[in-house]
């Protein structure tokens, strides 16, 4: 008769079991560090979005004050264009493109990561269900002394 593996080490050597755990709690690092990314970029977007505003503010009171001559018509036509002209507005917008793009792709590292850890922890349950399956096996196989008694 065949040597029986031991069943630890089969899980251990054959099934992998604790390979594909540590790949899930690897992936699960990667998740996290990704949201970390994200809420970064989310962050600096915010910033970027209100120095925007505040730098607009500025350009406005500025040329308010130097051109109060103009109508009201004149003053918004110009001042799209002195603000579009303005290097520190658009030194901010690049800062500003440049945080929507890191955030757009660690948006997409965490669900590429969100889906590794699916991925691990479904193949986890199937090597649970395996390992259960094969300790109901074992537990068949091995002959119950009592069987056979009547109790009455």
């Amino acid at each position: 008769m065949a040597d029986r593996q031991n069943p630890v080490t089969y899980a251990e050597q054959t099934l992998g079991v604790h390979d594909v755990y540590r790949k899930a709690e690897a992936r699960l690092d990667e998740l996290q560090a990704a949201q970390a990314a994200a809420t970064d970029a989310r962050r600096v977007i915010r910033m970027a979005k209100d120095e925007l505003a505040d730098r607009e503010r500025e350009i406005t009171n500025e040329r308010r004050a130097e051109n109060h001559e103009m109508t009201d018509t004149a003053f918004k036509k110009a001042i799209k264009e002195w603000i579009a002209a303005d290097k520190e507005h658009q030194r901010i917008q690049v800062k500003l493109r440049e945080a929507e793009s890191d955030r757009d792709a660690a948006d997409a590292d965490v669900k590429r990561h969100e889906h590794g850890v699916r991925v691990h922890a479904a193949r986890m349950e199937e090597l649970a269900g395996l390992l259960h399956f094969y300790a109901a096996v074992n537990q068949a196989s091995i002959p119950n002394p009592n069987q056979g008694e009547t109790h009455e």
